[in-house]
């Protein structure tokens, strides 16, 4: 267990340089997810404006801490009624948002893995394993897959969310785009939670 590590943690500002670096790059996360929103909603026709890409992943992330998701349903609403963007391909660019996290967020978490390894020959089994089936199973998501049709009406909605995920799978230059700004943010995110760190004193 690493939490004897955090017994000292307090309040005080021992790095004003990197409270610095934390500002610059919390608000450099804002732009690249809005930069995201800005490029995944184009195969659809929709080209938004700054204030609007900036301003709608503001409110989302602010909706998404007074209540789980509801960020995420202000946006959907915004885009169907300003644009007639539908819930369903509203669906579609969240998965394009959450998949590519997946697979981005994974090879990082996998690079430090190996990092550790080379520095300490110290290797987390569980944590490897569970990087691996997160891997595997986000790479699955961007094959193309002939999904059947379903009596069932819960499932069936599932199913043409997912159809539509597949059809927008097929505007491979906007996937490659998203793929390479997720990148942005992961390193963006990295930067971040290290000037957390360094703020208090951890090196």
């Amino acid at each position: 267990s690493n939490m004897a590590e955090f017994e000292p943690l307090t309040v005080e500002v021992v790095s004003w340089w990197s409270l610095a670096g934390l500002v610059i790059f919390t608000g450099l996360t804002f732009l690249i997810q809005g930069w995201f929103l800005k490029v995944a909603v184009e195969p659809y026709g929709l080209n938004l404006k700054f204030n609007e890409w900036f301003g709608l992943v503001a409110l989302t992330m602010l909706g998404n801490f007074i209540f789980p998701f509801s960020g995420w349903g202000f946006r959907a609403v915004y885009l169907k009624n300003k644009y007639s963007l539908s819930y369903n391909q509203f669906v579609a660019t969240t998965m394009a948002n959450w998949m590519t996290n997946f697979i981005v967020f994974t090879f990082g978490g996998l690079f430090g893995l190996g990092v550790i390894y080379f520095l300490f020959r110290q290797i987390e089994l569980k944590l490897l394993f569970f990087l691996l089936v997160v891997l595997a199973g986000s790479t699955v998501g961007f094959f193309p897959i002939k999904l059947p049709k379903s009596k069932n009406k819960m499932v069936e909605k599932i199913l043409i969310s997912l159809r539509i995920w597949q059809k927008y799978l097929s505007h491979r230059q906007t996937i490659q785009k998203l793929t390479a700004i997720t990148f942005w943010q992961f390193l963006a995110t990295v930067f971040l939670f290290y000037y957390s760190y360094r703020l208090f004193g951890f090196q």
